[in-house]
């Protein structure tokens, strides 16, 4: 931060990863200017750079809250697997936004953003009933990993709609969705109704249909049905049965869920698994 040089870029990067670090390597790259945000773009869409530099490359952009670096945070989006880094980037376009009220978003790539987000929380969700009505239909498939795996990917689908509802924030500036999710997951009836009334008076359609498919109150399995009637057009949504399930989590892009899925089919002696796995 004394001697600002760009030939400290790459190390002070580096340097994000650690926690005792990583402030004054912020405040180091910001001395050495808007150069660094270049580099930084580039490293957090190298999946060869350590995770742990990554993650926290979104919070360090936000030293320049403006439409370029805004733009290369949303085109990250599109191309990251990692839900935490994607949950990271949405934090930091908050943040940009709260620094420079004046800071515009590219409407297109923010869309597409949220459509496949969309369609992840309605794969998580289907997947978590497909699960569910497997162990009821075979008590034996109730074991350990079937919890843990059921657990993770109710996890996951939590953690799809909390994007989805930054997505939403960012779209719709002058909104507080943050405050309708809230609202959603209250245990007061009351909350819960006036924040549904929201989303409909607020969300057009089709994208209206497709967030209250998402959280709209259901546990009959005729509104399940009617729930993911409502999944995105481009999405296929089938009437698996549990080993097709289980050949689904295991080709997934997810490394914790591909490892419990794993688990769950030794657990169950699935010996036609074994070329997957």
């Amino acid at each position: 931060a004394v001697f600002p040089r760009s030939s400290f870029i790459l190390p002070l990067i580096g340097m994000l990863t650690y926690r005792e670090a990583r402030t004054p390597a912020r405040e180091a790259l910001d001395r050495i200017g808007p150069q660094c945000a270049h580099a930084l773009s580039e490293a957090l869409a190298d999946e060869s750079v350590d995770f742990g530099i990554r993650v926290n490359i979104p919070f360090a952009l936000t030293l320049w809250a403006t439409r370029e670096v805004s733009d290369r945070l949303i085109q990250n989006l599109l191309i990251q697997d990692s839900g935490m880094i994607r949950f990271k980037i949405l934090r930091a376009l908050a943040q940009m936004r709260r620094v420079n009220s004046e800071l515009t978003f590219d409407d297109a790539m923010l869309t597409e953003s949220t459509q496949r987000t969309l369609r992840s929380a309605y794969v998580l969700l289907n997947w978590y009933w497909l699960l569910e009505e497997g162990g009821r239909e075979e008590p034996s498939r109730t074991t350990p990993g079937h919890e843990l795996l059921s657990t993770l990917i109710h996890d996951k689908y939590e953690h799809a709609l909390d994007r989805l509802f930054r997505h939403l924030d960012l779209i719709y500036s002058e909104e507080d969705f943050g405050r309708i999710k809230r609202g959603l997951w209250s245990r007061d009836d009351d909350d819960v109704a006036s924040s549904l009334e929201l989303l409909e008076n607020l969300l057009i359609s089709p994208l209206r249909e497709t967030v209250l498919g998402l959280v709209k109150p259901a546990s009959e399995r005729v509104d399940r049905r009617e729930r993911l009637s409502h999944a995105p057009l481009d999405l296929e949504l089938k009437e698996e049965s549990y080993d097709q399930l289980l050949m689904a989590i295991l080709t997934s892009n997810s490394e914790s869920l591909r490892a419990v899925g794993a688990y769950h089919i030794g657990e169950l002696g699935l010996s036609e698994f074994r070329d997957a796995l």
